[in-house]
């Protein structure tokens, strides 16, 4: 059924739904589930970019997902990237697209 399941947490109460339900696929359909998280941030002149959050607390967020859908006997992996605002989705779709046959 699904064989790859792809969970983006963003760190917000809906995560636990989010993952329960990744996780319940994943089960019935022996799929594999990749956890993301995206850093988003601003580009501020001279600073360059300028992440919203810590890379340790999103490293975190993700590697508890992880190990909670492996304590289950789901296949995980897990990967932190980081974005402009607003590019989130382009950047991924982008890459996604390239990567199909």
């Amino acid at each position: 059924m699904f064989e790859h399941i792809l969970v983006a947490l963003d760190g917000s109460q809906h995560d636990t739904k989010t993952l329960a339900g990744a996780k319940e696929l994943a089960q019935l359909s022996a799929g594999q589930v990749h956890v993301l998280h995206v850093r988003e941030g601003h580009f501020i002149g001279r600073a360059g970019f300028v992440p919203g959050e810590e890379h340790d607390h999103a490293v975190a967020l993700v590697d508890l997902a992880v190990a909670d859908l492996g304590a289950a006997g789901v296949n995980a992996t897990g990967t932190v990237r980081a974005s402009l605002s607003g590019l989130v989705g382009r950047r991924f779709s982008k890459k996604q697209s390239s990567a199909r046959p």
